[in-house]
């Protein structure tokens, strides 16, 4: 298995409870190895994500509300090869010189999250689908419908919204550096495959931040029945 061609990975890195989180998004193109992440793009992306993370939801151009609990304190954005490894020889990450917290309130479960599914043009393709599972957002902690369980639509229509602007920042930022590159989904499934972002779904059920779930530790607490 490989990857079509090279792209960049960009990890998005920080806090949640003591604990460490992240979340990975691809960028590149149908057709053109993004080359190596320069300093300068470094320092773009990092401000476009500094500028998002603490955005509230449910305004035009804002962010998805990510609860206050949630330190961003760094990315990582480096070039990935078609073996799925780093390509060039420094890794490229950018730390913020303080934490930034999200913007939103409540805290709500660690492990839970609204899940942000990218859609390529062609969904049952190869490449047609990824998924991004961001710490838990206002969206998810104060806007169930309580009649059905669910988030309201509203709420997961501006959640959806809300992961796009941050995407597309991120775009802006590669064409500021004239690098062709934009959000998508890379697979290493058979021969490979690279869809960009034609669509971003988000579900109105709260979803497991799997990698949350399995670090977070159980401690469980017994009773004796007498």
């Amino acid at each position: 298995m490989s990857y079509v061609r090279p792209f960049h990975r960009l990890v998005i890195i920080g806090t949640l409870y003591q604990d460490i989180f992240n979340v990975t998004c691809a960028f590149g193109s149908v057709g053109t190895d993004p080359g190596e992440v320069t300093d300068a793009l470094l320092e773009d992306v990092a401000t476009a994500v500094g500028a998002w993370w603490p955005a509230a939801i449910g305004t035009p151009g804002n962010g998805i509300g990510i609860s206050g609990s949630a330190k961003l304190t760094s990315i990582k954005l480096n070039r990935i090869g078609t073996d799925g490894r780093y390509m060039d020889a420094e890794t490229k990450q950018w730390i913020y010189p303080s934490p930034i917290f999200g913007g939103g309130s409540g805290g709500g479960a660690p492990q839970l999250s609204l899940v942000a599914s990218l859609r390529g043009p062609d969904p049952r393709a190869r490449a047609g689908k990824g998924r991004m599972y961001f710490p838990n957002s206002s969206a998810a902690d104060g806007s169930l419908d309580l009649t059905t369980g669910q988030v309201t639509e509203v709420s997961a229509t501006q959640h959806a919204q809300g992961v796009m602007n941050l995407l597309l920042s991120i775009d802006a930022a590669y064409v500021t550096n004239g690098v062709t590159a934009v959000a998508g989904i890379a697979s290493n499934v058979g021969a490979g495959a690279w869809q960009p972002m034609a669509e971003i779904r988000v579900g109105r059920v709260v979803d497991t931040m799997r990698s949350r779930r399995n670090k977070l530790t159980e401690a469980p607490v017994t009773v004796t029945v007498p």
